[in-house]
């Protein structure tokens, strides 16, 4: 219990002590008296939001303290706030956070403020009462769980039911799409190929007027390959003396075999080039064929098969949606069932409490010294 209250410079309060006595303390006075200002003091002490304006006009901080006596021994508190918003607070002489009041010295104080009894006109706490008198709790989660289910029952038959009045349009639309994407049958990596190519097809001719030279420059009549040769074997013929010169052999021996490589990869690439008008032509068609799907559907390629399995998907789904309707109104029947089933069972046994619960408060009642008083449910 709270032994002593002090409070110092809070709202229109400058000083006041309280000392309580075991039983019941009534605080009372006219309105403005500062009871109101006391219980506010007091909530500051069980960890309650601080409000600069509380401090006293002229004053620098409010100050509160309190002693708690209890099993555990006896407590003090402290919370000062200054007029600028800042909060200190001490508990036993040490320096707490404002959480660390509320979680120790909350359990210790109850308030109930003058309409906390106007809770019990309300149906919803009513009906809480009753169901924690009953213990529902079982019921309750049956409930919710079949209410639930009744629920997500009901919107997958709208979302298909919803399908099913834009069927014609989107049909429509999906075969559409099916049919443009299909003209064209575009294959995956096509368009990122026919760009690789494209390059090629228009300076193919160039392109191999390069490699030719190039190859005449490495394998023709004192190329660089019959030049490279005779070097090699004019240092050969002296190989074995000088350490020095055996690496730049070794070198040299090395530069012939690149140079025969790259002439061979140079012949071989010489062989698919061609300069063909045609083949360009077919080409830049095709391209432009898959930049027209890209604009509609894309803007990627990725896009554009995305879109037609989609449509693909949509018009397999509509040849069983009335099937899927079917199921889907026998599972809200079923779920609606369920629902009533349940709500039935935890309407009777609310029932069955009420009225074991009007016995028990009428009981109650007698036992206050109320004659006749009773209490019916509605």
């Amino acid at each position: 219990m709270i032994d002593e209250l002090r409070v110092s410079d809070y709202a229109l309060i400058h000083q006041a002590t309280l000392e309580f006595v075991a039983g019941c303390t009534v605080l009372s006075g006219e309105t403005g008296a500062g009871k109101t200002a006391l219980v506010g003091a007091l909530k500051l002490l069980i960890g309650e939001r601080g409000d600069a304006q509380a401090v006293r006009d002229g004053a620098a901080e409010l100050k509160v303290q309190a002693r708690f006596v209890g099993a555990s021994g006896e407590r003090i508190a402290i919370r000062r706030l200054s007029a600028d918003g800042r909060s200190r607070c001490q508990l036993d002489d040490e320096m707490v956070t404002v959480g660390a009041l509320a979680e120790q010295l909350g359990p210790l104080v109850e308030l109930h403020g003058q309409h906390d009894h106007q809770a019990l006109l309300s149906s919803r706490n009513q009906l809480a009462y009753l169901d924690r008198h009953a213990e529902n709790a079982e019921l309750l989660s049956n409930y919710q769980a079949a209410f639930e289910a009744q629920l997500a029952a009901q919107s997958a038959l709208q979302e298909l039911e919803a399908a099913g009045r834009n069927l014609e349009h989107d049909l429509a639309q999906a075969q559409f799409v099916l049919r443009e994407i299909d003209a064209v049958a575009p294959k995956a990596g096509e368009h990122e190929e026919l760009q690789a190519r494209l390059p090629v097809l228009r300076n193919g001719e160039a392109l191999a007027d390069a490699v030719d030279g190039a190859l005449a420059g490495l394998r023709g009549d004192g190329g660089a390959l019959e030049q490279l040769a005779l070097a090699q074997r004019q240092l050969e013929r002296q190989a074995g003396i000088d350490p020095l010169l055996d690496v730049q052999i070794d070198s040299l021996s090395g530069a012939v075999i690149t140079a025969e490589d790259v002439a061979g990869c140079l012949r071989a690439y010489r062989e698919t080039l061609s300069f063909d008008p045609q083949a360009l032509e077919q080409a830049l068609d095709r391209l432009g064929q898959l930049e027209g799907l890209r604009r509609r559907f894309g803007p990627r390629m990725e896009d554009v098969f995305a879109a037609r399995e989609q449509a693909a998907r949509q018009l397999e789904l509509s040849d069983d949606l009335p099937q899927r309707l079917q199921a889907a109104q026998k599972q809200l029947a079923e779920a609606e069932s369920e629902l009533l089933a349940t709500a039935g069972l935890l309407a009777a046994n609310r029932q069955e409490a009420a009225r074991r619960l009007d016995e028990t408060l009428t009981d109650s009642l007698q036992d206050l010294a109320m004659t006749g008083a009773a209490i019916q449910s509605s």
